[in-house]
Formats: structure tokens, sequence, C-alpha cells
């Protein structure tokens, strides 16, 4: 991306700060603008929280699901996927503990990290998904009711594996083992 900025705005883009700059500057005309990351996709994510930014995190309560999204995500080499029901599937077993472990930790503690942030806005998942979504923070930063018009039930990853009760059950486990230490 950084080259891409550089090229529409004219601006040397050599680090995250000034990447981040140069996506706002081509974005200046628009009454807003924002992008998605994720925690570990930053070098010096204290920069960014430093920075003049509006920070909106949006996590899910579903952990379960969430991991098995990821699995999915990095077997498939994707994230997008056009709707209907996910043509990926896996059976948990031994092979899958140490990655699930990893990716439920990350999680965690990225969740962690997004809900001691200042001035954040919080919102998740399950609760944008209803038709009664409504938020006062959020309303007031974009200085309207912000309203999802068709939102559509979570998705519920019980599907992405074939023994989901054997993967729940161990996800519950770390996530208990992650707490308790």
């Amino acid at each position: 991306y950084a080259t891409l900025y550089q090229q529409i705005t004219g601006v040397s883009v050599t680090d995250e700060i000034s990447l981040i700059n140069a996506f706002f500057m081509s974005n200046q005309n628009m009454a807003f603008s924002g992008f998605k990351s994720m925690p570990n996709r930053h070098k010096n994510l204290q920069a960014i929280l430093n920075a003049n930014i509006q920070i909106i995190s949006l996590n899910r309560i579903d952990l379960a699901s969430t991991v098995a999204s990821f699995i999915i995500a990095t077997d498939a080499g994707t994230w997008r996927r056009e709707g209907g029901k996910q043509p990926h599937s896996f059976t948990f077993g031994p092979k899958y503990e140490q990655r699930t472990e990893g990716h439920l930790y990350y999680i965690v503690k990225s969740m962690q990290l997004l809900k001691s942030i200042p001035d954040a806005i919080h919102i998740n998942y399950e609760d944008l998904c209803q038709k009664s979504f409504s938020n006062k923070q959020l309303n007031d930063f974009f200085m309207r009711d912000i309203q999802i018009s068709n939102p559509k039930k979570p998705t519920i990853a019980d599907h992405y594996v074939k023994n989901w009760q054997q993967f729940e059950k161990f996800i519950n486990l770390k996530l208990k083992q992650f707490t308790s230490s």
C-alpha cells in the first residue's frame, strides 16, 4: 500500500504513520474515512494509538467461531467468501491443537489490548448483527444514528469444524487457562 499511497498523494511513505497520514490525505474530501486492521499488523502500534485517530474496535463474543474462521482463512488463503455456507471445513485433532491455541491466544490478547485503548469505541460483532443495534459513542462520533440496514445473523462456525463439540471443548479449556494465569 505504501507505493500506491505515495503515488496518490505525492508524499513520501516510509513507515506506518506516514502510510496512515497518506491514506487520510487521499481521503480528505470524504466526510469519513477509515481502514480495518489488526494489532499484529503494526510494528509500532503505540504510535498509531497516539495519533489523532478514532479507534473503533470490533470484538466477537463467540471465540470458538473466531478461531475456526482464522483456521479456515489461513487454510483457504483468504478471508473472503461470497456468502452462503463456507465450502471449507476441517477435523479438529492433535495437528490443529497448536494452531488453535495460538490463534486463541492472539485473539484474547488482542481483545485485551483493544479494550484497554482509551476513548476507543467498542462494538461486539454479535450486537452489530442485531436489528436493534445502537451505540451512543458511534452515533456521537458520526453525528448521526448508525444502523445496519439489513443485518445478518452472526455466523456460527460449527459447520467449519467436523467435530465442533471437541473443538469447542478445547477452546473453552484453553480460554480458562489463559484467563486464570
